[in-house]
């Protein structure tokens, strides 16, 4: 029997936290998330520190060939309300090659408002429909062709994008820092009111 498109979504998933920690040194720390409700498939962040970029990683198994060019095409949907772009969010797209076991170079590591701007976003009865397609052809000038990373080089990417967010919130003044993090849920002590005395 095939695979089901919940085993191939593991399997990608789990492959892709492979080369995320083995291609950089093991400073990126990636955990699962205990929900997917906001589509977050891969927590990472550097080791020792907080800032985190949140993962939604998307395969596909086939490609289809065009004028000798190799095209992935993944379509997946969102439903309205819970659409997120963020600095910290970030979409992972690979053709996995079910023979080699492994991610085909190129991979394609994309900030959410990106994907969600341009991977032709329409919506369908109460749902977000997006369409990530991309050339896997060496040297293709595409939409998301600068967005291109071998999959030896993930992790080391992924270091890149967490220390410039890092000097992002660290150039932020005192409380602005900590609002940088995302999740977080501010706590504030009630202030006192005074009541006046009738008289």
């Amino acid at each position: 029997m095939p695979l089901t498109e919940v085993q191939r979504g593991v399997i990608g998933q789990s492959e892709a936290i492979k080369i995320a920690m083995l291609t950089s040194d093991g400073e990126v720390e990636c955990s699962n998330p205990a929900t997917d409700d906001e589509h977050r498939d891969i927590e990472t962040h550097r080791r020792r520190h907080f800032s985190t970029v949140a993962l939604q990683v998307k395969t596909t198994w086939r490609f289809w060939t065009h004028r000798r060019s190799q095209i992935i095409q993944i379509p997946f949907t969102v439903r309205v309300g819970r659409l997120v772009s963020n600095p910290h969010f970030y979409y992972l797209f690979g053709f996995f090659d079910k023979k080699a076991m492994a991610f085909r170079s190129p991979m394609f590591l994309v900030p959410s408002k990106e994907v969600h701007q341009h991977a032709m976003p329409r919506v369908v009865n109460g749902r977000w429909r997006f369409t990530f397609q991309a050339s896997m052809k060496p040297g293709a000038r595409d939409r998301f062709s600068r967005y291109r990373v071998s999959p030896t080089e993930v992790g080391k990417l992924l270091l890149q994008i967490i220390r410039k967010l890092e000097k992002e919130a660290a150039a932020r003044p005192g409380r602005d820092r900590l609002a940088g993090l995302p999740g977080l849920l501010w706590v504030a002590k009630p202030q006192r009111t005074t009541r006046r005395k009738a008289t």
